[in-house]
């Protein structure tokens, strides 16, 4: 039986609030995550800041931003708009928002494959914790009068049950791509289509570039060897053609997701530009 390729249309889900860890001022639109409690989870969004920052801190997962409009500071860095940024999985960082922005969100699992929690499993281990203890600040207090920790770290200690460990980091910081000084290569068997690779990451191959598809010309994908293979409209119109299924429309921000196996046609009435990520292997 065919599998049907799952299209979203972000404006019609509801904004979350931000976990009981961190403090307000972010927003989030949930497109796609993988399955709770299960190797190779991820959480794919859309997400909005305001007023935001968080105290010099470090994750177990990789993670993902392209920032769509505005910018947002890391510490003493700035990513601007349009840009793709890249935090491993050991590395600390610090985020401080520069005024108002929307971005493309992924964390998933790193090298280490330590779990990655789902966005509810989070909001609940940190409501339970807030009962006892005190979230501040992004630190967690806890009720013995020990020593804060950082917010995540209490919760993902609570849900898995040990302490948390972290490997040293792949690279010494985060990394800041500039799509636009990147070149497009075209793909030779398929013309009106032609391919912009950002970068591949770890041993598991995070990947993620920009496929272009000229206004009237059809491109033939396929997944990737990978969990799932993550799909965004930056700009453009077209249609998806799964390999057995009905056309579905796409235009600016929609998003898509293809699994192992999952082949489809695409076809652009005004030249399409979409972010492919494909996840950790």
């Amino acid at each position: 039986m065919a599998r049907d390729i799952e299209v979203v249309d972000p404006e019609r889900l509801e904004w979350e609030g931000a976990s009981a860890h961190r403090s307000g001022g972010v927003r989030f639109k949930t497109i796609f995550t993988g399955e709770s409690g299960e190797p190779d989870n991820y959480w794919f969004t859309l997400t909005n800041v305001d007023e935001y920052s968080t105290p010099r801190h470090r994750h177990n997962f990789d993670q993902l931003r392209i920032m769509l409009d505005g910018s947002f500071g890391f510490g003493e860095r700035v990513q601007p708009e349009g840009s793709v940024g890249y935090f491993p999985a050991g590395q600390y960082y610090q985020q401080n928002s520069t005024g108002p922005s929307t971005h493309i969100f992924l964390q998933c699992e790193g090298g280490g494959r330590d779990p990655y929690l789902a966005p509810q499993a989070s909001r609940q281990a940190a409501a339970k914790l807030a009962e006892i203890g005190e979230f501040r600040d992004g630190l967690y207090y806890p009720p013995d009068g020990s020593e804060p920790k950082d917010g995540f770290e209490a919760v993902w200690e609570s849900v898995v049950g040990r302490p948390i460990a972290y490997f040293e980091p792949r690279v010494d910081e985060p990394i800041i791509m500039q799509p636009e000084r990147f070149r497009y290569v075209a793909d030779p068997d398929q013309p009106g289509v032609a391919e912009k690779h950002l970068g591949t990451f770890t041993e598991r191959r995070l990947g993620v570039s920009i496929l272009r598809i000229d206004e009237g010309s059809t491109a033939s994908i396929e997944a990737a060897p990978a969990p799932a293979t993550l799909f965004f409209v930056l700009s453009g119109t077209g249609t998806l053609t799964p390999a057995e299924g009905e056309a579905r429309e796409l235009a600016d921000r929609y998003a898509f997701r293809m699994l192992p196996g999952d082949r489809a046609v695409v076809t652009a009435a005004a030249r399409l530009e979409l972010l492919q990520i494909s996840l950790p292997r």
